[in-house]
C-alpha cells in the first residue's frame, strides 16, 4: 500500500502544467527510472483515480493518452510552503517580475499565487503584514522599462532557449522603417537599467552586437541551429566594457 501511495505521489510530480503534456508511456518510463516498475494499465488506472481528486486534464492523441495539470491548478507542495519561503517568492515577484521573460513568469505564477495565499492565511502574524509593507519603486520615471512587442520577444526567448536562429524586423533609433534581418544568432540577454539587450551576431558576421529588445517589431524562430562563437563568454564580454559603449542600435 505504501509503495502504491509513493508511486502516485511521484506520478503527480511528473505531470506538467498546461500547456504542456506528458503521455502515459512517458510516465511509465520515468517511474521505471525511479525504481517503480509498473504497467501501462496500472499507471492509467492511477491517473483516473488521481483525476477524481486533483485538477488534472487528459486527452487521447492518436492512440496515446496524455495528461497535464490544469493551467490554474493550485501548486501542490510536499511539504507545504513555509511562510519564510512564501515571503521569498513574494519579494522575488515584486522585484524581478518585470525583468522576467514571459515563459519564466508564466511558470512561476502558480508559485507566486501560492505564496500570496500562504501570507494572506497568516495576516494575524508579523509575516502576514509583509504584503502591505513591501513595494518596489523605479529609480526614476526615465528608467521605466520601455514597452516590448511580446510576440517578438517570445520568439527571441524561444530561439535563445532552443539554440535556434531567428529572423526579425528591427527598428533602429531615429528610423521609422524597420530593417529586416534574415539570420540573427542569439548569444545572450543582458538587463541594463530596466532595458533588455540581446547580444547576437548577424548573418555571416562574427562580431557580437547589442540589440534593444523593445526595438524588435517582429521575430520568427527559424529551424536552423544557432552559430556559436568559439570561446564566447557573456560575463567576459560584459567585463570587457562592451556595454560601456553599445555596439548596436538602441
Amino acid at each position: 500500500m505504501m509503495n502504491a501511495t509513493l508511486r502516485r505521489i511521484e506520478t503527480l510530480r511528473l505531470i506538467p502544467r498546461a500547456p504542456y503534456w506528458i503521455t502515459v508511456s512517458e510516465i511509465v518510463e520515468r517511474l521505471d527510472m525511479l525504481d517503480y516498475t509498473v504497467t501501462l494499465r496500472t499507471v492509467q488506472r492511477d491517473l483516473m483515480e488521481l483525476a477524481s481528486l486533483f485538477p488534472l486534464d487528459y486527452e487521447l492523441k492518436g492512440r496515446l493518452y496524455r495528461w497535464r495539470w490544469l493551467e490554474n491548478a493550485e501548486v501542490l507542495d510536499l511539504p507545504g510552503m513555509s511562510p519564510q519561503t512564501a515571503l521569498s517568492f513574494f519579494l522575488a515577484e515584486q522585484y524581478l517580475f518585470e525583468m522576467m521573460p514571459p515563459y519564466a513568469a508564466v511558470a512561476l505564477e502558480p508559485h507566486f499565487n501560492r505564496a500570496r495565499a500562504v501570507l494572506n492565511e497568516r495576516r494575524s502574524t508579523q509575516l502576514g503584514d509583509w504584503t502591505d509593507k513591501v513595494r518596489v519603486v523605479p529609480e526614476s520615471q526615465n528608467l521605466l522599462p520601455p514597452p516590448i512587442n511580446q510576440p517578438a520577444a517570445d520568439a527571441i526567448y524561444a530561439s535563445l532557449l532552443e539554440g535556434k536562429q531567428f529572423s526579425a524586423d528591427y527598428r533602429k533609433r531615429g528610423v521609422k522603417t524597420p530593417k529586416h534581418y534574415d539570420a540573427i544568432h542569439p548569444l545572450g540577454l543582458v538587463f541594463r537599467q530596466r532595458v533588455i539587450y540581446l547580444v547576437a551576431t548577424v548573418g555571416s558576421h562574427i562580431d557580437p552586437l547589442q540589440f534593444a529588445l523593445h526595438r524588435f517589431t517582429s521575430a520568427r524562430v527559424e529551424q536552423k541551429p544557432v552559430r556559436c562563437l568559439k570561446d564566447f563568454d557573456l560575463d567576459t564580454y560584459i567585463q570587457g566594457g562592451n556595454f560601456d559603449y553599445l555596439l548596436g542600435d538602441e
